[in-house]
């Protein structure tokens, strides 16, 4: 009989792998800018990914699209005051990632700074 493994995703599964990947590109390249938040725009928010790079980054989380657009949709809110209005697959994607790198990175700036 074959045994088939079931892999059960979560949002909280794929925010721990984006975040592996935030600490790296945070200790390998922090000395070269002026602030962390320099370093968020540059590597989440000023080039755009296509559509092919975001479905590949969701992966088999693609069914987390939505509870992403809500979590962009509150943070835009709570730190903006503004509703966010755009839509579609790199909008959310790309505004996801940013919104994850910058919280990450504030909270974690001291510890990753020290491991170096």
């Amino acid at each position: 009989m074959d045994s088939f493994v079931f892999f059960i995703a979560t949002m909280e599964q794929l925010r721990e792998e984006f975040v592996k990947e935030v600490h790296n590109v945070f200790a390998e390249g922090y000395k070269e800018y002026e602030d962390e938040d320099d370093l968020v725009e540059d590597k989440y928010n000023s080039v755009e990914l296509t559509k092919d790079e975001c479905m590949q980054f969701l992966g088999i989380y693609y069914s987390f699209i939505w509870d992403m657009e809500k979590e962009v949709c509150k943070y835009n809110e709570e730190e903006f005051g503004e509703t966010w209005v755009e839509r579609g697959v790199v909008k959310i994607v790309m505004y996801w990632r940013f919104m994850v790198a910058r919280e990450y990175i504030a909270e974690n700036k001291e510890d990753m700074m020290k491991e170096e």
